[in-house]
């Protein structure tokens, strides 16, 4: 077993957030730093710029960080559901051309059923639906849907209007209709704004329709099928 130790005793304490009606999770404990899913035996993915090779051996990849009950999570996680990052099989970070993602080999095998099924050929249509799942400013396991594909121009990443905090990044983001992984959660609007008055921050909030917010961006799994597929040939 592998006791998890949060780095404070709240989301709220962890970000000096208001206490308001509208701020959700504010007891739970703070833990992530990014969020990672599986797709392969030993193979999982994230965004770049959550990890490099300084960094690998600072980080493990966790199953199971989410809550037993309704106002309890668990800290105290297997020992089968930790895993080591080994070496990075591929990454890339780029501000110019805004790749982003990272495929990372772990030191056992993971189990099938962990193991994310992601689009492997074509694009994701316009206009499709989604959902996240992830680590949102590093709380306990999280799901979000009721969003969709805003924008998909871009050859590299596409648009939503997924509810995420930037724990998130390296969340799997799901094709709504398949349940295919469509792309690595990477980028997004500020998550918060100082209230002054109060000292403390609040959410920003965005509308469904986007509005004045810029959207949150998902690296499309086209970015790393050459990886993959270099990995099958071997």
């Amino acid at each position: 077993y592998y006791e998890i130790i949060p780095e404070s005793k709240s989301l709220q304490e962890a970000l000096d957030l208001c206490i308001t009606n509208k701020e959700k999770f504010l007891n739970e404990p703070v833990v992530a730093e990014c969020t990672g899913f599986a797709i392969g035996t030993q193979i999982i993915a994230t965004a770049g710029h959550c990890i490099d090779k300084n960094t690998l051996k600072d980080f493990f990849f966790v199953f199971g960080f989410l809550l037993s009950t309704k106002n309890k999570p668990e800290l105290i996680i297997k020992s089968e559901n930790v895993f080591e990052l080994v070496k990075i099989i591929g990454r890339e970070y780029n501000e110019n051309n805004k790749n982003d993602y990272a495929i990372i080999n772990v030191n056992k095998p993971i189990p099938s059923d962990r193991i994310a099924q992601f689009r492997e050929t074509g694009s994701i249509k316009n206009n499709q639906t989604l959902y996240v799942i992830g680590h949102p400013s590093g709380l306990p396991l999280k799901f979000a849907d009721d969003a969709k594909v805003f924008a998909n121009t871009e050859p590299n990443y596409f648009i939503s209007n997924l509810d995420t905090y930037s724990g998130n990044s390296g969340s799997p983001v799901f094709n709504g209709e398949t349940d295919e992984v469509e792309g690595i959660l990477v980028r997004g609007n500020d998550d918060y704004k100082i209230i002054q008055l109060k000292s403390c921050k609040v959410s920003i909030y965005c509308k469904q329709s986007i509005g004045n917010c810029d959207g949150e961006d998902v690296s499309r799994t086209s970015q790393f099928w050459h990886l993959i597929n270099l990995i099958k040939n071997r």
